[in-house]
């Protein structure tokens, strides 16, 4: 098996726990980017805002996955705008980032969230 670095956005979220986790028990190095600190540190983790280029240019670089997870999940924990703005932005930062650092193996998630269902 090849080991990876592999880079997991809302790494401090439930799932982002699970996906970490799941990574370290099959080899793989992991790094969580989150705006907040994880409650249990299962790995190295950097505090960033992905709404800021230049918040995860440098986290992502040396990166052979990325598992993009990061984003507000669930409808009301933001306005409407501010939820559009933090999750299309992000999404646009990493995949950008990760374009130009050649990475090529990028996983983006979402939920039922996405369409305003709460926990559907």
């Amino acid at each position: 098996m090849i080991r990876m670095k592999v880079v997991v956005t809302g790494g401090s979220g439930r799932l982002g726990g699970h996906v970490i986790r799941d990574l370290l028990e099959h080899g793989h190095e992991a790094l969580s980017l989150d705006r907040v600190a994880p409650q249990t540190k299962l790995c190295p983790s950097w505090l960033a805002d992905l709404t800021t280029y230049g918040d995860i240019y440098q986290a992502l670089k040396g990166a052979q996955g990325i598992i993009h997870l990061g984003a507000y999940q669930a409808p009301n924990l933001a306005s409407d705008s501010e939820t559009f703005s933090n999750n299309v932005t992000a999404t646009y930062n990493v995949i950008k980032v990760a374009s130009e650092l050649e990475v090529k193996k990028v996983i983006v998630a979402s939920s039922t969230a996405a369409f305003g269902f709460l926990y559907a």
